[in-house]
């Protein structure tokens, strides 16, 4: 002893000479050691030293660190089998009592700890974490170490339960951790998200989920001991971890609970005991009860005697997060997203600062159970906080205290989305209302290619173009019998110059100006300091003017043609104003905004697609908060379609079973030419550390920007570049976006088959909904939103569309003439258009360049048709708000004037007002 630790010493009492106990403080050098260690990163657990130790103050450590000994461990693990007591969180109450009745069986020293124990509990002035006796009880309950049969316990990885809320109802499924050694026949697939340890789950031989569950729920195999024991008393109480999973919780975390699977023989004694709500489970025999209350009362419902886990426990005390985006650093500091923390009973929550300074959290009701909220402005951009709950028994003082780490990284860098899983799926199109594409690769734009070629010079679609005459100042947005010239880009930054006349027979100038001092400046101005003077040849392409000599001379003579004689004549002024095409009413986007862009990228980073409930989640966050309601969800739901249209996400729908899946798209450029340059759109969901980094390459390159913007301030703008082709090619390349895409339409005289409507017209089939299908609801056509209130009613001139739920929570759309179906979608915004069509209804209305439906729930072009606008109109499309109520006040699309007119040829004038 004395070479190993320097001291003389027998390790239980003083010796002659005053030297003090050396056990208690040798364990606590090692716990600190240890704790130290592992801190360091060093393969080492840390030692958690039992607190209260009775009379034993010498060898109570050691003596409780190996209880119960000998044959008291093994006495305790038969009498808690015995009794149903193991695999969950022993209640104290109906441990103490078996322990009594079979007091007889234990060593005295057992029952004098035991004896112990119950005074300090009766007295209130024990808890768990302190209570070395309870510790080991505990730890005998959730694992004993022996089975049933006394034969001694093999310690297998975990495999625990997690329920996934579906849009056909909870889902179980049965989860492990990466390396699991799968049972025969059995196959794995990662989870979306990890659940603590968890990562993975389990299919059945043809990859179905339901072989998995009922081996675990019917034939109590697969499962560790603490779910197979939870299975088995019939009700399974679940704690959210994220908007779409849930995991199984018992004891002191059950208080609160307010969503359970109930095996269908208690479902009546629990519905009367906690009320809620059913709801479907994928799973024959159970139901599932959201909105219920779940209460530990010492006394147990009747009905539910043998529902254990609902006795009171002494669970040690925990504080813990859930919600928030979860990084691999930890959580993302999107103030609108932070997680919300969880002590049950607590007191106080606080979080400690840096500096030591504490912050407390508020206490907030959130859907019937007791939530904490992080006091947002003292969340570090990057770095740890401490949260601390403290539980205070009557006297105020302090019975408990737990705490835990989080970490924050202001921005998530994540760009690397994972496409959407394994499967079939429908997204809208024109070639036929929906169009199959299959899970685990990227989703497909519908409108673009990766052939230059197939994509049409859309110089004269410019928000900018300016058709210049030959008096000083004349100019027109559309071509005239003798404005030969073609200017590009902004009035004091002309881009280029284009001769678009007869190259053997230029125009020349005329002793003629325009009222307008400005419109003469900038008449010159492109004549004079235009970056590019080319020639358009009659077969489309571009020539140097030095190719041809009659346009070299007329430049020349229009760059001389300065000033004209006093009487010379005026030629109509065009007002700068109307060449500039700005859309009224867009906006930029907000710093909430951006927190949603970067809590999806963060999400699919670490998922293969989204649930479409915790998407609408994230953006219904960025509207002003009111009363929830029927408009909140249409609000909601025309943000999604925005987000959509505009190329950031695509809504999937599952061809086995009909719900929705969200998938995140990785920027890109889609391309389109502009005369001799090229503009580019950056087409995806893009970070704000992306998008600066975005800013920092153009400028290396020469590469102007510039951003579009929406109709509200909760959809992203859209990044714009212009300049060569090779430029943006060396920008998209830096910024690690994925390969380039050209604007799919290879000449402007004839309408691609991906925007012709005719063709989706005719795969309307009228018999997509069987009799499973059941009428739910009706279009309005007064208040233009689906209702339960227009079912019966007679319709627009007699057509009439119905919203047919199937039961496994699938949806169809029906168009009805005269109350028989003449035609059917999934897609919503097909039946209606075909509906609108054939009651003589215009959706859409003109407005400066643009096109506007309104009503709170309106129609859309269809969706490739409404990326034209995204990605080569004058601004986003997106739904415009009242500003007060926050509701929907109309959908609109900023196409610019020249793309209204090129799409003529491609929206049928029957959708149009006159």
């Amino acid at each position: 002893m004395w070479e190993l630790l320097g001291k003389i010493d027998n390790l239980q009492r003083e010796l002659g000479g005053g030297n003090p106990i050396c056990l208690p403080p040798l364990w606590n050098d090692l716990q600190a050691w240890l704790a130290a260690a592992n801190g360091r990163g060093e393969p080492y657990r840390t030692l958690l030293l039992p607190m209260e130790v009775g009379k034993r103050k010498g060898i109570g450590q050691s003596w409780f660190l190996t209880f119960p000994h000998a044959e008291d461990r093994s006495k305790l693990a038969r009498a808690l089998w015995e009794e149903g007591l193991v695999g969950f969180e022993p209640p104290v109450h109906k441990v103490l009592r078996l322990l009594a009745a079979r007091k007889r069986e234990f060593s005295k020293p057992f029952n004098e700890d035991l004896k112990d124990f119950e005074d300090a509990f009766s007295q209130g002035s024990v808890t768990a974490k302190s209570s070395a006796f309870w510790r080991a009880v505990r730890q005998e309950s959730l694992s004993p170490c022996v089975e049933q049969n006394e034969t001694r316990r093999r310690h297998l990885a975990p495999v625990q339960l997690i329920v996934a809320d579906t849009q056909d109802g909870f889902q179980p499924l049965v989860c492990g951790v990466e390396g699991w050694n799968l049972p025969n026949g059995y196959t794995s697939s990662a989870l979306p998200e990890p659940v603590g340890d968890l990562t993975v789950y389990l299919r059945g031989h043809d990859g179905a989920l339901d072989e998995p569950v009922e081996d675990a729920f019917v034939y109590g195999n697969l499962l560790g001991l603490s779910h197979r024991k939870l299975v088995d008393q019939g009700v399974l109480l679940l704690r959210e971890q994220s908007s779409a999973s849930f995991a199984v919780v018992s004891g002191s975390e059950a208080h609160g609970v307010n969503v359970a699977l109930v095996r269908n023989d208690l479902l009546e004694p629990f519905l009367r005991a906690f009320g809620g709500e059913q709801a479907d489970v994928l799973l024959d025999g159970w139901t599932a009860v959201t909105e219920c209350a779940v209460r530990v009362e010492e006394s147990l419902p009747q009905g539910l005697e043998r529902v254990l886990q609902l006795l009171p426990t002494m669970f040690p005390r925990v504080v813990s997060a859930s919600d928030g985006i979860r990084i691999d650093a930890g959580f993302l500091r999107a103030l609108h997203f932070l997680p919300h923390l969880h002590a049950d009973g607590a007191s106080t929550v606080v979080i400690e600062d840096g500096g030591g300074q504490e912050i407390p959290c508020a206490k907030v009701d959130h859907e019937g159970r007791v939530e904490w909220e992080l006091p947002a402005a003292s969340i570090p951009r990057n770095g740890k906080v401490l949260a601390r709950a403290v539980w205070k028994g009557a006297a105020s003082e302090s019975l408990d205290v737990a705490e835990t780490w989080l970490n924050f990284r202001e921005e998530s860098n994540a760009v690397e989305f994972k496409p959407p899983p394994l499967g079939g799926y429908d997204i809208e199109a024109c070639t036929q209302p929906e169009m199959l594409i299959r899970g685990g690769e990227p989703v497909g734009l519908g409108i673009t290619t990766y052939d230059a070629c197939l994509s049409a010079d859309l110089f004269h679609l410019e928000t900018q173009v300016r058709y210049l005459g030959p008096g000083i100042g004349q100019m027109s947005r559309e071509p005239q019998p003798t404005f030969d010239w073609l200017a590009l880009g902004t009035f004091k930054n002309p881009e280029a110059l284009v001769f678009m006349g007869n190259p053997n027979s230029p125009c020349m100038p005329e002793q003629a100006r325009a009222d307008s001092a400005g419109a003469r400046r900038h008449w010159r101005e492109a004549f004079s300091n235009a970056k590019v003077v080319l020639v358009r040849t009659p077969e489309g392409n571009f020539d140097s003017v030095g190719k041809h000599p009659h346009v070299e001379m007329a430049l020349g003579a229009y760059r001389r043609h300065q000033r004209v004689a006093a009487d010379a004549a005026t030629c109509p002024t065009m007002e700068l104003s109307a060449l500039e095409e700005r859309p009224d009413g867009l906006v930029a986007a907000d710093e909430a905004t951006d927190e949603a862009v970067s809590a999806l990228a963060a999400l699919s980073a670490r998922r293969a697609g989204l649930g479409y409930k915790e998407v609408a989640s994230i953006l219904g966050g960025l509207l002003p908060r009111r009363e929830q309601g029927h408009e909140d969800f249409l609000a909601v739901q025309q943000l999604v379609r925005a987000w959509t249209e505009c190329g950031q996400i695509d809504v999937l729908r599952e061809v086995s079973g009909g719900h929705l899946v969200i998938a995140t798209r990785r920027p890109r450029l889609v391309l389109v030419r502009r005369g001799p340059g090229v503009e580019g759109r950056v087409i995806g969901l893009l970070n704000p550390s992306v998008r600066r980094r975005i800013e920092q390459i153009a400028s290396r390159f020469r590469v102007s920007l510039s951003e579009l913007e929406a109709p509200n301030r909760w959809q992203p703008s859209i990044v714009r570049l212009r300049g060569t082709e090779k430029a943006l090619s060396e920008v998209a390349r830096e910024a690690e976006f994925e390969p380039s895409e050209w604007l799919h339409w290879p000449s402007l005289s004839k309408v691609p088959e991906h925007f012709d409507v005719t063709t989706a017209y005719r795969h309307l089939r009228p018999d997509l909904a069987t009799n499973a299908f059941k009428t739910h609801f009706a279009w309005d056509w007064e208040r233009l939103v689906f209702s339960k209130a227009a079912v019966g009613k007679a319709g627009r001139a007699g057509v009439v569309v119905h919203r047919r739920l199937h039961p496994d929570g699938s949806a169809v759309h029906v168009v009805l003439d005269k109350g028989l179906p003449v035609a059917s979608s999934y897609t919503r915004n097909w039946a209606l258009l075909f509906a609108y069509d054939m009651a003589g209804v215009r959706p859409f209305a003109r407005a400066d360049g643009a096109l506007v439906c309104r009503g709170a729930s309106p129609v859309h072009l269809p969706l490739p048709i409404a990326r034209l606008c995204a990605f080569t109109g004058a601004g986003l499309p997106g739904p415009r708000f009242e500003e007060k109520s926050g509701k929907v006040r109309s959908y609109e699309y900023p196409l610019g004037k020249g793309l209204l007119g090129l799409l003529q040829s491609v929206i049928p004038g029957s959708w149009i007002a006159r």
